[in-house]
């Protein structure tokens, strides 16, 4: 699979940086890869040309796929239940723990994470410069497989009606909320890149 041709736009001005996005997207219609510095949060989104995937954001690196509006496909409907139950299936667990839930609840996102470094990740990874989008992904990926040991220890408090709320909310902050993270990124900018790259 070959990426979009790649423009780094980093020593532009945050004031000219869309103009000149736009300038480039006249010469390449069909997609193109920007890196750049990130002039204010979801600066993005005021482009009218294009539909940008942000696909790695940082203050002084930022990674964006842009591709025609024309060719917007949505995530498959099953995919992005599957993704969508990962913080589903979370927070019931918490109303109403059960063993046999919280086994089945790490099984699943363990099949998720190994199952996305197995195909989607290793194939997206050997697409030029996409590959610091990938490595920061699977560091996500890293933090999310540290977090199940506490998440074993806060379901087995719940589970044993133990479970402090102060033990809660800190899972909340790291775990959940790295999860919620992570599967925004996807849903909203690695998949449907990976739907447009496999468009032709």
């Amino acid at each position: 699979m070959r990426g979009p041709e790649t423009h780094d736009l980093r020593a532009a001005s945050p004031e000219s940086l869309l103009e000149s996005i736009a300038s480039l997207w006249d010469e390449q219609p069909g997609g193109l890869l920007t890196v750049s510095r990130r002039p204010s949060k979801r600066w993005t989104e005021a482009a009218t040309f294009a539909r940008p995937l942000v696909l790695s954001s940082a203050a002084l690196f930022e990674l964006v796929l842009w591709t025609p509006r024309s060719s917007e496909q949505p995530i498959p409907q099953d995919l992005h239940s599957e993704l969508l139950s990962l913080l589903s299936d979370y927070k019931s667990f918490f109303s109403s723990p059960e063993r046999e839930s919280a086994r089945l609840y790490i099984q699943k996102l363990e099949q998720h994470v190994h199952s996305q470094e197995a195909t989607l990740y290793s194939t997206m990874a050997q697409i030029p410069h996409l590959d610091r989008a990938v490595r920061e992904l699977r560091y996500e990926h890293q933090g999310l497989i540290r977090g199940l040991d506490g998440l074993r220890l806060a379901q087995e408090g719940a589970l044993a009606n133990s479970l402090e709320k102060r033990a809660k909310d800190r899972l909340d902050l790291d775990f959940f909320h790295l999860l919620e993270h992570h599967l925004e990124r996807e849903i909203e900018a690695l998949y449907p890149a990976w739907i447009f790259l496999n468009q032709g």
